[in-house]
């Protein structure tokens, strides 16, 4: 067992301290106990005191819950600004001194009061009575409800409410099947603490309803009337009835699930005697494009796209805030957009300018988010049939048997989710997607909180999948590696809009920017100082390295920068002469970090092992040569280089005479 660091004396000495003042007026009361009144414990009003103080605490917690969890629930999801006056006003019981609180109850419920003087005539007085007992105990204990609600609602993972409604879920049947149960430990320690409070109400309660007693009120009686020996059993009676509450608010915060066996570190593959017929006729699929237009204003940011991709597995590529999640969402239909067109095999599902919007939980787009989004009070048979609650039993639990068995899930059929590795809950996540039959299936990096392992097992279960069944895939990720296992055609998303877009093979060879050749792992983009024609279609691209053979660009521009892959830089004693900056190992090699000599722009080349023995310490000289055909002239990117030039040495005649003569025999002399 791992032995901990104690804590500071200072530390220690307060908590004891504290622990002390809290512990020592109980174990006073119980020390007490023998001397008193024994007759006081049950009878003497005692038992209709505690039947008064149970009713009362218990109906004013469900009334303070049916009326404060709603509430709750709105202001955790709000950003209107009457939420902070609304919080005010709950947190008021707790401003007021209890009294005080009676105090102004009595002015609205007594007979001169608004709501008094609307009672009484309908013999609804509940001054001294039952009625005001509840009263005085929903006013305090209402806080307790509200602000826990709030606080539980409020750390949900909102990817709940997504995967509940692209599972069909309307938003009230979400929250009563999914936010509710997720929410349920918050909720519940906030009733147990508005019940105590009830329970303990003494203040309010006497001012407003001093009859029929409640234990409080029944305490405070016995002490002014006949002293401690009477007054302590009622106390210690009401110490007990909250001590269970207590115990109970104890047991809600230690419960946890059981961790049970989990599943081999080998995923299986799709079995192909499952059939999941009920997706898409395997030997036929649909395949239709999808095609979006979405404006969607965000204070600062905007989403500003338009794009039509054709079928098979769409990878949307981009960097974190680029809006690669906000457009996925804006496809499912879980962010509307105020102008924008979204349609999928020929299906229309909103189109702001004929006022068409299909809900969420009509399009049947199955939403796998980032953090797999299971539901917790839920076994993981029961989260994969989560979309089938309204389908005949026969088929709900054919199609939860054919995932599990697919998925590899048998073991863990009925395990609690949140016992499961990763890898299972995401096998989960894609079983519980494909059990509703969707149309195209929305995944927003569903890979990215798993290890190597199960990233690779996961992404080949996709792309079987698809393959299998022909079903319309887009994926929103960052990383490359998931777009080069997965995709068919690329989308580059950066800062809200559409940077490229095209078949993957073409993206990756012909990037359109520095900032989209960075994205797509080359390390590499170098300055053109000029581009001289040379023969079928190719020209020469001069940079700090020399010349380069390169296919010559299709359009023009006034300045050129060359996206050099790290695997295109080869050691070769005919190429330019360079200094190793620094050296490390690689999955196959070694990676090094070059400067021309004498100076120039730094290069990064992957050096097969091979190719290099030993791996090029830092200092060395070496000889480096770029392979042209593996390059791509991109249209200078001036924001990300600031000293880019035109490239042509004639575009600027107002240099020195002398240095641009110099620039032009430097470069010169690396022409053919």
């Amino acid at each position: 067992m791992i032995k901990q660091r104690g804590l500071p004396w200072p530390f220690l000495l307060a908590g004891t301290l504290m622990l002390g003042y809290l512990i020592g007026p109980v174990i006073a009361l119980v020390g007490a106990l023998p001397g008193v009144d024994r007759s006081a414990f049950l009878g003497q009003g005692a038992l209709d005191a505690l039947a008064v103080s149970l009713v009362a605490a218990t109906v004013a917690t469900l009334v303070d819950a049916f009326l404060g969890v709603p509430l709750g629930f709105w202001l955790s999801r709000t950003s209107s600004p009457a939420r902070h006056v609304v919080t005010a006003a709950v947190l008021v019981p707790l401003a007021l001194p209890p009294v005080v609180g009676g105090l102004v109850l009595l002015l609205w419920v007594g007979p001169w009061g608004w709501l008094g003087q609307v009672l009484a005539p309908l013999g609804l007085d509940p001054l001294n009575t039952l009625t005001g007992t509840i009263l005085a105990q929903m006013f305090v204990a209402a806080p307790f409800v509200v602000i826990s609600a709030r606080a539980a609602f409020a750390g949900l993972d909102p990817a709940l409410e997504d995967a509940a409604r692209s599972l069909g879920c309307r938003l009230d049947q979400a929250f009563v099947r999914v936010l509710f149960p997720a929410a349920r430990r918050g909720i519940a320690t906030g009733l147990v603490l508005g019940w105590v409070r009830c329970l303990g109400e003494f203040g309010a309660t006497a001012i407003v309803a001093y009859h029929p007693y409640s234990l409080p009120v029944l305490t405070f009686v016995r002490l002014t009337e006949d002293g401690l020996p009477t007054a302590l059993p009622a106390g210690a009676l009401l110490a007990l009835v909250g001590s269970v509450a207590a115990g109970l608010l104890l047991w809600l915060d230690a419960e946890r699930p059981r961790r049970v066996p989990g599943l081999s570190a080998e995923l299986p593959k799709l079995d192909p005697a499952v059939p999941l017929a009920w997706i898409t006729p395997t030997a036929t699929p649909v395949r239709e494009s999808v095609y979006v237009r979405a404006l969607l204003p965000l204070g600062a940011f905007r989403l500003d796209v338009e794009v039509e991709a054709p079928p098979g597995v769409i990878a949307v590529l981009g960097p974190s805030g680029a809006g690669k999640s906000l457009f996925l969402r804006t496809i499912a239909g879980l962010v509307t957009p105020p102008t924008g067109l979204v349609a999928l095999a020929g299906r229309v599902l909103l189109d702001t300018t004929r006022g068409i919007d299909v809900p969420p939980e009509q399009r049947q787009f199955a939403y796998v988010a980032q953090r797999d989004a299971l539901f917790s009070h839920l076994d993981v048979a029961a989260n994969i049939g989560f979309g089938l609650a309204g389908w005949p039993a026969a088929i709900r639990r054919q199609r939860v048997d054919e995932l599990v068995t697919a998925m590899g899930l048998e073991r863990v059929r009925y395990a609690g989710v949140e016992t499961l590795s990763g890898g299972e809950r995401q096998r989960v996540s894609l079983a519980r997607a494909l059990a509703i039959a969707p149309k195209a299936l929305l995944l927003d990096e569903p890979f990215s909180a798993l290890d190597t392992a199960a990233r690779r097992e996961i992404r080949a279960l996709v792309r079987d999948l698809h393959e299998r069944t022909g079903l319309p895939i887009i994926l929103v990720t960052h990383d490359r590696d998931d777009v080069f296992a997965l995709a068919d055609e690329v989308i580059i998303l950066e800062e809200g809009k559409i940077s490229q877009v095209g078949p993957l093979e073409e993206v990756f060879a012909h990037p359109s920017k520095r900032s989209i050749a960075h994205l797509l792992g080359i390390p590499n983009v170098l300055m053109v100082h000029v581009l001289q024609p040379a023969s079928s279609g190719c020209v020469w691209a001069v940079t700090d390295w020399g010349p380069v053979l390169v296919r010559a660009p299709e359009l023009e521009n006034q300045a050129w920068e060359l996206a050099v892959p790290a695997d295109a830089v080869a050691l070769d004693p005919a190429g330019t002469s360079a200094r190793v900056i620094s050296s490390r190992a690689g999955n196959t090699g070694w990676i090094i970090r070059v400067e021309p000599l004498p100076v120039g722009e730094p290069l990064e080349a992957a050096i097969p092992r091979d190719h290099a023995r030993t791996r090029p310490a830092p200092g060395k000289i070496c000889a480096v040569r770029i392979d042209g055909t593996r390059c791509h002239l991109m249209p200078a990117d001036r924001q990300a280089h600031h000293e880019i030039r035109p490239t042509s040495i004639l575009s600027h005649p107002e240099e020195d005479q002398c240095t641009h003569s110099q620039r032009r025999r430097e470069i010169e002399r690396f022409l053919p």
